[in-house]
């Protein structure tokens, strides 16, 4: 396949993407079928399924793109510390993609409804390194495995995107996020 027509086809996603969860946004992702997401596109329902097998598989090549760029960015040189890279790993890039994506499609992806995969191993490996250089780099406790630190930042996040995600009023993320997992890392590091 030639370089124009990647191009091209890796567009004609991205727009598909962008505009079904436009519309899963204002309608809610129940009340949006493929084909409307056609229609507002201008294109036929069977160019969609070029692209995508339904829309859960929209949902699904969405986590994809956001787990490249979670491994590109984790890393932040301008944070000199792996500890604050941790915690701006989670108030920045994961709450953007919170934030963007909404509370009923957050909620999708936390109960794995209609999605048929297992939960991104991405952002576990990605955060398992860092605590292992935090470790090394004696910011965190050697006391503890990386794999126990790790899991005890992402049940502190998964709990409170889940309580944003379904609860009545969502509140303000980012304070909340940098605040409980910035008591997780002093809680690890105590030992340091």
């Amino acid at each position: 396949m030639n370089n124009s027509k990647e191009t091209l086809q890796k567009t004609t996603k991205e727009k598909i993407s962008d505009k079904a969860f436009q519309l899963f946004k204002e309608h809610g992702y129940d009340n949006v079928s493929v084909r409307q997401i056609a229609a507002e596109l201008d294109i036929t329902t069977g160019a969609l399924y070029y692209h995508f097998k339904n829309k859960a598989d929209i949902i699904i090549n969405r986590t994809v793109g956001n787990e490249d760029i979670i491994r590109q960015k984790a890393y932040d040189p301008s944070i000199p510390t792996r500890k604050g890279q941790i915690l701006s790993l989670f108030t920045t890039l994961i709450a953007d993609f919170i934030l963007f994506e909404g509370p009923e499609i957050c909620a999708i992806r936390m109960w794995g409804r209609d999605l048929n995969i297992n939960r991104s191993k991405s952002l576990e490996e990605t955060l398992t390194n860092l605590v292992s250089d935090a470790i090394n780099k004696k910011e965190l406790s050697s006391e503890y495995t990386p794999e126990i630190i790790t899991n005890s930042i992402l049940y502190t996040f998964r709990g409170i995107a889940y309580c944003w995600a379904t609860g009545k009023e969502q509140f303000d993320i980012r304070s909340v996020l940098e605040s409980e997992i910035s008591k997780v890392l002093s809680f690890y590091s105590m030992t340091a």
